[in-house]
């Protein structure tokens, strides 16, 4: 039997593009089904596939998507591929994103849907939506900041690693454009630690602490790729090769495939052994 691997991520994994023949087509956006036979073959998923013998690629990601998204997604596609495939043919990789987004499952009337928040972005556009603009605006005044977001982020790699780890799945887990232990990030401000956040945070003990930042780092060593998809990219050694490299904020068709060929040895190690 075939291996399946299950990709998820933001925009870097799932593409930002919508095929120029398409733009201003009513309902028309960037993961729409219409839109896969062009954006799909740009990128790192279905480059990878391509240097892989006998696997199906399943890119579940999505443009702007938050970290919670992101656990969402793949809980649901790897319950649903479990009912099919057996656990040693499945392999998870996942591109984590700014982990100052955040999800708010979003009711008014018949509209029912999530909503992500981007307080990065402060020009959020909600349209006529005054209600949706002032809880954002309260949001990010009163409830966002790094201790939240960066709480929420050890949360979900630990969480995401042991929902695979129980079913026996193998994965591998990189981070996109924000690496939480260094001084890069996405736009926003990053002046505290992973550390800091568990050492000072008044939900944890000193025990608890040293378990929880031992745990993490472990977690992290193990399964998280050692170098974001960004600081990849800014550490090519010609600089107007790098310039080239980006698409606006987004990696080229070119990027996608100077990633993949970082990634494809420890992924056909994890796979083939």
């Amino acid at each position: 039997m075939s291996k399946v691997i299950i990709c998820d991520g933001d925009s870097w994994t799932g593409g930002h593009e919508i095929n120029p023949d398409l733009e201003g087509t009513d309902g028309m956006f960037v993961n729409h089904p219409d839109n896969d036979k062009y954006r799909l073959p740009k990128l790192w998923p279905d480059k990878l596939g391509k240097k892989l013998n006998d696997v199906e690629i399943h890119n579940i990601a999505h443009a702007g998507s938050s970290n919670d998204g992101i656990v969402r997604r793949v809980t649901r596609k790897v319950m649903g591929m479990l009912l099919e495939h057996r656990a040693k043919d499945l392999y998870v990789i996942v591109g984590w994103t700014s982990p100052e987004r955040k999800d708010f499952f979003y009711k008014n009337g018949r509209q029912k849907h999530w909503e992500t928040m981007y307080p990065a972005q402060l020009q959020q556009n909600f349209g006529d939506d005054k209600d949706l603009k002032k809880f954002y605006n309260i949001y990010l005044e009163k409830f966002w900041n790094e201790e939240e977001f960066l709480d929420r982020y050890i949360q979900q790699n630990l969480f995401l690693h042991y929902f695979l780890k129980e079913h026996k799945i193998k994965h591998l887990f990189f981070d996109a454009f924000y690496e939480a232990n260094t001084d890069s990030s996405s736009g926003i401000v990053n002046s505290l630690s992973v550390d800091d956040i568990i050492q000072n945070s008044h939900q944890y003990d000193k025990i608890e602490h040293y378990a929880l930042t031992t745990e993490y780092h472990k977690v992290r060593q193990d399964i998280v790729f050692p170098i974001s998809f960004r600081n990849f990219l800014l550490k090519q050694k010609d600089r107007k090769f790098t310039q080239s490299l980006f698409d606006e904020f987004h990696p080229s068709e070119e990027a996608q495939e100077l990633w993949t060929k970082k990634i494809v040895s420890r992924i056909k190690r994890d796979i083939y052994g």
